[in-house]
């Protein structure tokens, strides 16, 4: 059984992922400040620190998805951004590859300008922002040292994972709406929610077909959050009214957004010949999920 190591498991993906990898492969994950009992501290731009956990385990792969993507607070704390999203992936990356480790890490679709119609993984990055920028040096690094690396470029992971940290959209979403409170969510900026359990699933199937190099890894339909909002107070049976429709052009956001990227999963569906999940069946699951979990 190959071992995993999570860099990043108290996240909304990454704890899924670690969830999920116990069914297939020797499981071990990382937390920096959200403290679990079962994980490993880990501040990745202390290189030391990731030498020693990667001496200590000798992974024979690692799904990095740490970051920091709170998009407006990176434009105003670069160095900060630039530590985590850059630095730490190359502490990371060096890791890998000194112990010869697969590396597979998580990208965003704000590596783009949004101007195009469709993105391909050949389409040239033109981020608008610092967030972006930092993502797009970072997926870029496994090739510079010719590290046998997967990079998957997401989108808008929705979900349900761990308790720690803040709510995800549509927890969140749902809470406001259960609660009757009229809820402004922007209608001019268009996504791909990516569900976390097939955004993980993904990433592992990609890793068992021994692929390599990048690849698009998003929810099947491109939408404003709005439509996505209305279409999660639909399946949750939640009062749609309560919902009003702004534009990004009403908030005093410190950072550019791309009006759309759109990204092609074709790629993607030639390598392990399963499309991702749209919108409609992804919230289906998660409501599903949820209701096993007992939380609705």
């Amino acid at each position: 059984m190959d071992k995993l190591l999570i860099i990043g498991a108290t996240g909304l993906l990454g704890s899924k992922a670690l969830e999920l990898a116990e069914r297939r492969y020797e499981s071990y994950g990382t937390y920096n400040t959200n403290k679990k009992k079962s994980l490993l501290q880990l501040d990745v731009t202390d290189k030391s620190a990731v030498d020693a956990i990667f001496n200590k385990l000798h992974p024979d792969f690692v799904l990095d998805t740490h970051a920091l993507n709170n998009v407006d607070y990176c434009e105003l704390h670069r160095n900060e951004a630039f530590n985590i999203n850059v630095a730490g992936s190359v502490n990371i990356i060096g890791a890998c590859y000194r112990l010869g480790a697969k590396y597979v890490s998580i990208s965003s679709d704000y590596v783009f300008d949004g101007k195009k119609s469709l993105y391909t993984e050949k389409s040239l990055q033109n981020p608008l922002n610092y967030y972006g920028r930092t993502k797009w040096a970072a997926e870029i690094m496994p090739a510079i040292v010719g590290l046998d690396a997967i990079v998957a470029r997401t989108s808008s992971i929705y979900g349900i994972g761990s308790s720690t940290g803040k709510k995800s959209f549509v927890p969140w979403l749902i809470e406001n709406l259960k609660k009757g409170n009229s809820t402004d969510v922007l209608s001019d900026l268009y996504y791909s929610p990516t569900y976390n359990i097939d955004l993980a699933k993904t990433a592992f199937d990609l890793y068992d077909a021994e692929q390599s190099g990048l690849f698009n890894v998003v929810g099947s339909d491109c939408i404003s959050k709005y439509t996505f909002a209305q279409m999660i107070s639909k399946e949750f049976e939640l009062d749609t009214n309560l919902l009003k429709p702004i534009s990004s052009t009403d908030l005093n956001q410190s950072a550019k957004r791309p009006r759309k990227a759109k990204l092609s999963v074709n790629k993607l569906v030639s390598a392990i010949a399963q499309k991702p999940v749209g919108v409609k069946h992804g919230l289906k699951l998660l409501h599903k999920e949820m209701i096993e979990r007992g939380l609705w």
